[in-house]
């Protein structure tokens, strides 16, 4: 069992349908599969109104804003220093996440947050969030193309590596001349 990269707690393994993560009983931090978070985040929301002790959008951010931590953390598998990145381009929360193990660090409250934001910001009709929205979109097909072009052969018989598909899962190194682009777009 892992133990929890803020606290050093040993973390409890959770099982919800479709969902699997570890959480600390110390500082109820979330420990969960990059994929598996991705999918829960933008699973759609239940039809049910929220309960009267269910905290608002408000609320998560309060508790969010007061337990972020702003320093990364060792990875809880294998140990190397976590990156601080987004977990979606939609989501203006950043998460700890473990390159080589493909797991997110959420704090207290972060991964209810970004779901309801997520959620909330895929059906406002803000003229800000739609630009966004379209933005994003379009960043998504852009980097859909390019993985296209790079997974092609090449004229010598050999393969491109595949550029890393940051937006689905496998995180954005801020190397390429496309992450320039994507942080003039996003950022």
């Amino acid at each position: 069992m892992p133990r929890c990269p803020s606290c050093f707690t040993l973390m409890s393994r959770v099982q919800e349908p479709q969902f699997h993560y570890c959480t600390c009983s110390n500082c109820f931090g979330n420990w969960s599969p990059k994929p598996n978070l991705l999918h829960w985040v933008m699973a759609d929301a239940p039809a049910t109104e929220a309960t009267p002790d269910e905290p608002n959008l408000k609320e998560l951010a309060e508790l969010v804003a007061e337990s972020d931590v702003k320093r990364p953390f060792p990875c809880p598998e294998c140990h190397q220093t976590m990156r601080i990145s987004r977990l979606h381009l939609m989501i203006p929360v950043h998460v700890q996440e473990c390159v080589k193990c493909s797991y997110v660090w959420t704090d207290v409250g972060k991964k209810a947050l970004i779901k309801k934001l997520f959620h909330a910001m895929k059906t406002s009709t803000d003229p800000r969030i739609v630009a966004l929205r379209e933005r994003c979109a379009r960043v998504e097909a852009t980097s859909a193309v390019i993985d296209a072009k790079a997974s092609a052969p090449t004229p010598q018989g050999g393969l491109m590596s595949p550029v890393n598909n940051w937006i689905s899962g496998g995180g954005y190194s801020g190397t390429s001349p496309l992450g320039a682009l994507l942080d003039m777009l996003i950022y």
